[in-house]
């Protein structure tokens, strides 16, 4: 949750330098800058984007060291493959009020990012490479636990004030023991990437990644977090500057010509307190950069302007490109809560296990006050498209983050619609839509997607309330045949192999076990290895992303997945049978129920179903030809 700072506290008699000043009390503070990210916007790496005679990385370390005149080296997080050096990019730099007749000059600084790294700065690698902002933090809170304070910031903000990046440091450790961050706050809302940290963050950090969520957003939802709104820090950074970040060329350039100006009509700003890249507002047929017309009219972000009689810097948008507001508290489920657990001590005064159950007394409540994880759940859209094709949509879905190529090709697979030969690979991502990147999965095919077969083919896959059973049985045995005999081989599974399997698949639940939450489907050889295991909140998208890892390995032979057979953690319904086959699985086994109209599938596609796996027991309901069955020397059909 977030909560406002104490105003007053904040701003009224603080001094204002703009470097840290020794104190006898000051904290072991780390700092870490997030140079990580796909840059997919701005379409080059940010961090060596140089930008008033200075790399971001560069300015960003340079910030963070003046903030805090500590001995500890500034970490910079970022992806493992940037550590063997990348190029900086030359930007063009827009000309100051001065010279707003001459052309923009270019600023070339080439140099190598994690392998020329600034003075007094240490490369630290993502722990979880392409999962966002968020498992950039958890790297840098990883790497500093010993500290008291974790300040980071993003390397995207080009003018950052030091004595406001000290002014969160000293808010949280004057909070303590409140908050487990402080974070800048703008018009807009926090700025989640400028903020200190305390390092036990990083349990929370560490769940809601291992549970599935990778939105940075929903970090206020699991963790005390104080927002310092502007009049907490303004007094320190006049023109705003500190907040402005940069996410592609166009705000870039719009941002860094509103610096310009806004500095040459205030001489007295701090030096550090220069104005970032951020956000602008359409207003009519100009554009408003902090305050400011820019007729140039480049895209940008909303902002809104600060002091009157003065040029604002861009605030601190909310980041459309992921489909957010400024209202944090706008979001679905997130994976983690703070709950209250209740015990009941139950003393029984029946001696029967029946009586015990029903009439059992509660004689006294224990609660008990905890973390507790909640499974991530976000709809995803997945696409096709053919060669020169637009894509096309075929279903959304709401799916457990992770795995989305795989979930989405399985998808593909499973309906039909294309065979593994068929597809060239996956793209994320729309720049369309104003969505998450791993949103949206498009399947790229090497031949067209028939529009016209999507909606019958849907309802087919996918459809199970209101589905008249043998029509649809019909209908998905005239494009699935049934799986020959010899499927699984010549020899039978044992029952001791497949006996074993849920325990297995149990033990390899990592999300089941923290969220207690999600469905698994797992596929298992025929010597009774777990090969693959998919976990996520709805069962039949774990057997998509089940499937689709297998096709994307490679792994799938001509005649499909014979070799294979499939186990679920819960019941079995039609379409995770039609999913089975479609893949010629030929073996599905269930820890819960089949329905009846799943069993009528089965038989219809020779598909050997059991139900009721556990214990060392379970329910064969269709062609028991593959298993050697206790007691018997023979397959029994």
């Amino acid at each position: 949750m977030t909560r406002p700072a104490d105003d007053a506290g904040a701003s009224s008699a603080r001094p204002r330098p703009d470097v840290a000043t020794p104190d006898v009390a000051t904290p072991d503070v780390a700092t870490a800058v997030l140079a990580g990210g796909g840059s997919r916007r701005m379409g080059r790496d940010k961090a060596s984007l140089v930008v008033d005679g200075g790399r971001l990385l560069d300015r960003a370390v340079g910030a963070l060291r003046a903030a805090t005149l500590g001995d500890r080296p500034v970490l910079v997080v970022g992806p493992h493959q940037m550590a063997a050096g990348a190029s900086a990019e030359p930007v063009p730099a827009p000309p100051s009020a001065a010279e707003a007749s001459t052309e923009a000059s270019t600023e070339a600084a080439p140099r190598p990012i994690a392998a020329d790294l600034p003075q007094g700065a240490r490369w630290i690698s993502d722990l979880r490479p392409a999962a966002g902002p968020l498992a950039g933090l958890e790297a840098a809170l990883a790497a500093a636990e010993d500290a008291e304070v974790v300040l980071v910031t993003g390397v995207d903000h080009p003018w950052q004030a030091p004595a406001v990046l000290r002014r969160l440091v000293d808010r949280l450790v004057e909070a303590e023991p409140g908050p487990s961050a402080v974070v800048l706050g703008t018009a807009d809302g926090p700025q989640l990437l400028v903020g200190a940290y305390r390092p036990a963050a990083l349990t929370t950090v560490r769940g809601l990644l291992d549970s599935g969520e990778r939105r940075l957003r929903s970090l206020p939802d699991h963790l005390e977090v104080e927002v310092l709104p502007p009049e907490g820090w303004r007094d320190l950074d006049p023109l705003g500057a500190t907040a402005v970040d940069v996410d592609d060329p166009d705000t870039l350039a719009a941002a860094t010509r509103w610096h310009h100006r806004a500095v040459a009509t205030a001489p007295g700003a701090p030096a550090g307190g220069a104005p970032a890249a951020g956000s602008a507002r359409t207003v009519g047929s100009a554009r408003t950069v902090g305050g400011m017309s820019d007729p140039a009219g480049q895209p940008g972000r909303g902002s809104r302007s600060a002091t009157a009689g003065r040029e604002a810097a861009p605030g601190s948008p909310a980041r459309q490109h992921r489909g957010a507001t400024a209202a944090i508290s706008d979001r679905l489920a997130t994976p983690t809560r703070r709950v209250l657990r209740v015990h009941s001590r139950v003393h029984s005064r029946a001696h029967s296990r029946v009586h015990s159950r029903v009439h059992s007394r509660h004689d006294s409540i224990e609660v008990e006050r905890l973390d507790d994880v909640l499974v991530g759940e976000e709809p995803l859209e997945i696409r096709a498209a053919g060669p020169d094709q637009e894509p096309v949509t075929l279903v959304t879905t709401l799916r457990t983050p992770g795995h989305e190529p795989e979930l989405a090709v399985g998808w593909v697979l499973a309906e039909g619609l294309a065979d593994p030969t068929d597809i060239i690979t996956t793209e994320s991502g729309d720049p369309l839509l104003l969505a998450r990147p791993e949103d949206t999965i498009t399947v790229r095919l090497r031949r067209a997607v028939d529009p016209n077969t999507l909606v019958h083919r849907h309802v087919i896959a996918t459809a199970s309330c209101g589905v008249c059973g043998r029509a649809t049985i019909q209908e998905l045995a005239a494009r699935v045949a049934p799986i020959t005999d010899d499927a699984f081989g010549t020899d039978p599974l044992t029952w001791s192999q497949l006996a074993r399997s849920p325990d297995e698949l149990r033990l390899a639940q990592g999300r089941f076990r923290a969220t207690g939450g999600v469905h698994a489907a797992g596929l298992f050889d025929s010597d009774g290895r777990l090969v693959t295991v998919r976990e996520d909140v709805g069962r039949h998208n774990a057997l998509d992303a089940a499937i689709g890892a297998h096709a994307l390995a490679g792994l799938w032979p001509p005649s499909g997945l014979t070799d294979l057979v499939c186990v679920l953690s819960g019941r079995v319904g039609f379409e995770l049978v039609a999913k089975a086959a479609a893949a010629r699985i030929p073996i599905v086994a269930a820890v819960g129920a089949a329905s009846d109209l799943a069993a009528r599938t089965a038989q219809r596609l020779n598909v050997t179903l059991v139900g009721f796996l556990r214990g060392g027991d379970g329910v064969v309901y269709t062609h028991p030809h593959r298993l050697a069955l206790p007691d018997h020397d023979a397959p029994v059909r």
